[in-house]
């Protein structure tokens, strides 16, 4: 096999390999932005969610405890509130 044509089969496989290990990047990256931007829809949603059950359930007893200016029972309120499932990262800043 002369040299050149060795040369030439390295230069292809190379640019075959670069090719190929380019497009996977590529398509890791779209991938990967596709993924995060459904986690953040999701996070999104489960907040609204939360704020809605909070605001449909609570925003009452609360309204009353400031009109009242009952401080004892709207620290109950907040404290429940608080317990909420997803409410753990204001849980731990807050103790």
């Amino acid at each position: 096999m002369p040299k050149n044509k060795i040369v030439n089969n390295k230069k292809l496989t190379i640019t075959l390999f670069s090719f190929l290990f380019l497009i996977s990047i590529i398509f890791t990256i779209i991938q990967t932005g596709f993924i995060l931007k459904n986690d953040y829809d999701r996070s999104i949603k489960l907040v609204n969610k939360s704020i809605n059950q909070i605001k449909d359930t609570r925003i009452e007893s609360i309204s009353m405890a400031i009109w009242q200016l009952d401080n004892s029972q709207l620290e109950i309120i907040i404290d429940s509130i608080l317990k909420l499932p997803g409410n753990n990262i204001y849980r731990d800043k807050r103790e």
